[in-house]
């Protein structure tokens, strides 16, 4: 789709987001694992992957409804499976601090628009602060200012450290952190081999789209009458 039309909605992009979405809703963790490390690694992939990456970092600050139609956990996944990628691997290792930024722009234009920043998308930040040379020069008197009550300059970094400190971040390939991401979640889940989440868990994780604005958010409300529908908001389940 390298080279197609630049708006989002109906555009190859949040199609292919919501087939994946779809497939690993009922697939196997493992199958569905292989099949995204395979699915861009080819070298004959490379203006397709490129493209992906590109757009999923995209368009989030200019468009209103950018982060509705290609939404967080779409644009996640289209990162994850792009990084397998050695032309997206090789742009993201020249590219770290600007990517750093854009990428902390993302997460917070994402809360701004009061929907879950993905796990997948906290965890890259993360490797981002841990391989950006310049942040590693400054953590160590960033360690000690935090001691002292001032803002550290890798939040992601030590966020991720202290939920998973046997996993490295620092010196990591970026084509291996899709595989070290989904490691680090199988010890916390390690009895599930599907993808599917209990109802309670689907509620937080996976919310489904307001039927009057689109937007997902976990506090939904369900259609009194139907049941069928949810809201986001009592103002929405009113104007329907």
């Amino acid at each position: 789709w390298a080279g197609r039309s630049n708006n989002l909605m109906g555009s190859p992009v949040v199609y292919w987001g919501t087939a994946v979405e779809s497939l690993g809703a009922i697939a196997l963790k493992g199958d569905f694992f292989k099949a995204a490390q395979n699915a861009f690694a080819s070298s004959d992939a490379n203006g397709d992957a490129m493209d992906l990456f590109t757009r999923a970092i995209s368009d989030f600050d200019t468009s209103p409804r950018s982060l509705q139609d290609f939404t967080p956990r779409m644009r996640a996944g289209a990162l994850t499976v792009t990084l397998h990628n050695a032309a997206v691997a090789k742009h993201v290792m020249k590219q770290r601090q600007k990517l750093l930024e854009k990428m902390r722009r993302f997460r917070e234009a994402v809360d701004n628009a009061g929907l879950e920043i993905p796990s997948t998308i906290n965890a890259l930040c993360a490797w981002l602060e841990a391989n950006v040379p310049s942040l590693q020069q400054k953590e160590k008197a960033s360690s000690a200012a935090v001691a002292d009550g001032s803002e550290s300059l890798t939040p992601a970094l030590d966020a991720w450290r202290e939920v998973h400190p046997s996993v490295e971040l620092r010196g990591m390939r970026v084509q291996d952190f899709p595989a070290a991401f989904e490691s680090a979640l199988e010890t916390k889940r390690p009895e599930l081999k599907t993808s599917h989440f209990s109802r309670k868990e689907l509620r937080h994780v996976r919310p489904p789209p307001c039927a009057m604005c689109g937007k997902s958010d976990s506090n939904y409300k369900s259609c009194s009458v139907c049941s069928l529908v949810v809201y986001c908001s009592a103002d929405c389940q009113h104007e329907d």
